[in-house]
């Protein structure tokens, strides 16, 4: 809870951030983007392909810079060299809940809010909402359209990771293992801006809708 001191706010300015024409507050959350995928059916790493002039990651990166106080991408340094804050698997080659693991552990925060990076559409406005819901619960799940919970758009408590590790050495590698052993609160979410990019088309559909 921010205070007025007769000095003023409490609040740092690189706190601030002005959305939607109204200033508020970096979330007290880390933002975690998958992007270790193999990308088979796109026939091509997902991350660095140009989308509407620029890399996928980047545009999902500079959605989630400025609304969160830390920021890190889990995958190869070597790929990913520019993006930032990268994480690398501690085991690689274990598939997206050792991604997730490995960013959980590096993460400093309580509350991490998770996406891929073939997700280019990042809306603020439901994320923070999924952020304020996590209450007593371990993590909020959205179910989209089709009624497919998405483990791949959510929030995850950073104490959810010895769950994992348990997970991975009984040799799972999908999310939806992770799910059945935590205490989910699941969302339903009626709405059509949610978009994955998975194949060419889906990339050159994306590619000529406006922004």
């Amino acid at each position: 809870l921010n205070t007025v001191t007769g000095d003023g706010w409490d609040v740092a300015p690189e706190d601030l951030v002005f959305e939607n024409h109204h200033w508020g507050l970096k979330e007290d959350a880390a933002a975690i983007v998958l992007s270790g995928g193999a990308s088979k059916r796109m026939g091509r790493d997902k991350a660095t392909m140009s989308v509407r002039g620029r890399p996928l990651l980047s545009l999902i990166t500079d959605q989630l810079a400025p609304n969160f106080a830390a920021l890190m991408v889990s995958g190869s340094r070597d790929k990913l060299a520019c993006a930032g804050h990268v994480v690398e698997d501690l085991e690689p080659g274990r598939g997206p809940l050792m991604g997730l693991l490995s960013a959980l552990r590096a993460s400093d925060h309580e509350l991490n809010f998770v996406t891929t990076c073939d997700a280019p559409v990042i809306h603020l406005p439901f994320v923070r909402l999924m952020l304020s819901w996590i209450d007593e619960y371990d993590a909020v799940v959205p179910v989209f359209q089709g009624g497919r919970p998405q483990p791949l758009f959510a929030v995850y408590r950073r104490s959810v990771a010895p769950t994992i590790e348990t997970l991975l050495a009984e040799g799972a590698r999908a999310m939806f293992a992770l799910l059945d052993h935590l205490n989910v609160r699941y969302v339903e979410v009626d709405a059509d801006w949610y978009d994955n990019l998975n194949t060419p088309e889906d990339a050159a559909r994306f590619g000529r809708t406006e922004s």
